[in-house]
């Protein structure tokens, strides 16, 4: 079960609930003390091209308390019909402003009649989760009894208490968490890797980043898919992956790995995008060390089943965010089935860069990736291809899938400080020209070294 927490701040932006929606239980943290100048009672919208923001203003001394305990200043009709005015000016033309705007109301209301912050927030909060048909648990950590000082101790106890086996943070939690702690305390943690999407809008208005959710729900409502990620279909089609378990090495595997057999047992060796466990079931006693991650808790899962006694080496991690592992670790880091080519050319690089930091000088990063110089199916429709560096498209299973020219990945590669010194194909060949590999060799295999 993937827990996370945060605080109910006011009219929150899409990054707030894509934390949620990739989470089991969403735990309101209303025991957090109030902060000033932070989202708990302001946040932007897009009023006529420029930055504006909306707030509702609370009680001198809020600072001093609990979110729970924050009463509202200048709790007035008139107040909040000013705001309303502000939203209507900015989007009263957008295609479903009468959708949405039942929802403000209803929250003013509520701040009207309560006069507490933390009511109106919360009714909007779950409001937007309904359109996103979202069915976790809400837990509210007042409730919980978590008296713990330190901070990090704290989250991972609302975890342990609500039946959390993971606790989904955002990026900047690897700032100020303790993260050797979740470990000695059997709590998984991921990171969100939130990207900001360029959703439409129905103005000509610049585009802005980061604004109230209302931003995209005037324009987008029944449009719930903004969220949806490979990371998703990737749990739908567990089962599939569950067939490759008892799988050998493929040929190009074989090959791709033969000048290592001998050396494997001197090499501390990170495993990426494990699935079920495939290559696992081939390094893992091979190896000084092993350490596999998937991002797919699912397949994790699988991998823990294949392998009960290597549990604590197999965990759930994002190859985007690998802050929980130090720099220059692993002799050898292995990237196999293509896991690289699904995610965006951005999130690509970063994955090639935290790959490189955690690799050891002179060590090796062996992976795969699709071609797109090649026949497959997926990529014939695709006219002139040559005009393209790399190309995404949906493969059978519905994942968004890179395919790039090699000679083009060498480059990318380089350039992050990776020297590809081989690539073989589905067969094992080897091929020396990296500028003319055969359309008939799909995805083949880089054989590299840390520069």
């Amino acid at each position: 079960m993937i827990v996370t927490v945060h605080q109910p701040t006011f009219l929150p932006y899409l990054g707030f609930f894509d934390k949620i929606l990739k989470s089991d239980i969403f735990i309101i943290y209303d025991t957090a003390q109030y902060v000033r100048q932070n989202f708990m009672n302001r946040n932007r919208i897009n009023h006529q091209g420029n930055d504006m923001f909306i707030n509702i203003e609370v009680e001198r001394g809020a600072n001093k308390k609990e979110i729970k305990d924050v009463l509202l200043k200048n709790n007035t009709r008139k107040k909040f019909d000013k705001i309303l005015k502000s939203i209507e000016i900015s989007y009263k033309k957008t295609p479903y402003y009468n959708d949405i705007l039942p929802i403000l109301k209803n929250m003013f209301n509520i701040f009207l009649t309560s006069n507490k912050l933390i009511n109106g927030n919360v009714y909007f909060i779950k409001e937007i989760l309904k359109l996103f048909n979202w069915n976790g648990k809400i837990y509210f950590a007042s409730n919980l009894n978590i008296n713990d000082n330190n901070s990090t101790l704290k989250l991972i106890n609302m975890t342990k208490k609500v039946g959390g086996t993971y606790y989904l943070s955002g990026n900047s939690g690897v700032k100020y968490m303790e993260l050797g702690l979740f470990k000695r305390n059997n709590v998984g943690i991921i990171f969100q890797n939130f990207n900001h999407p360029i959703y439409l809008t129905s103005s000509k208005k610049e585009f802005k980043y980061n604004l109230t959710i209302l931003d995209y729900m005037f324009t987008n409502y029944n449009n719930t898919e903004i969220f949806n990620t490979n990371k998703e279909v990737y749990n739908d089609i567990v089962y599939k992956f569950k067939n490759y378990n008892d799988d050998e090495l493929m040929p190009i595997e074989v090959s791709t790995f033969n000048s290592l057999f001998e050396i494997l047992p001197n090499l501390e060796m990170l495993d990426i995008g494990i699935g079920c466990g495939r290559t696992t079931k081939f390094f893992i006693e091979r190896v000084k060390s092993y350490y596999g991650i998937d991002y797919s808790i699912d397949m994790i899962k699988e991998a823990h089943l294949k392998f009960p006694n290597y549990k604590d080496k197999l965990e759930v991690a994002d190859a985007r965010n690998l802050s929980l592992i130090g720099n220059h670790k692993y002799d050898l880091v292995l990237f196999s089935f293509n896991g690289i080519d699904y995610v965006s050319h951005e999130d690509r690089l970063k994955i090639l860069k935290e790959i490189y930091r955690v690799t050891k000088d002179g060590g090796y990063f062996i992976l795969s990736s699709h071609n797109l110089i090649s026949n497959e199916e997926n990529v014939r429709h695709i006219e002139n291809t040559e005009q393209y560096n790399y190309y995404i498209t949906k493969d059978k299973h519905n994942l968004e899938t890179y395919y790039i020219k090699p000679s083009v990945f060498v480059k990318q590669l380089n350039e992050i400080g990776f020297f590809t010194e081989k690539i073989f194909g589905y067969n094992g060949e080897e091929y020396k020209d990296f500028n003319n590999i055969p359309k008939t060799n799909h995805w083949p295999y880089y054989f590299t070294k840390k520069i």
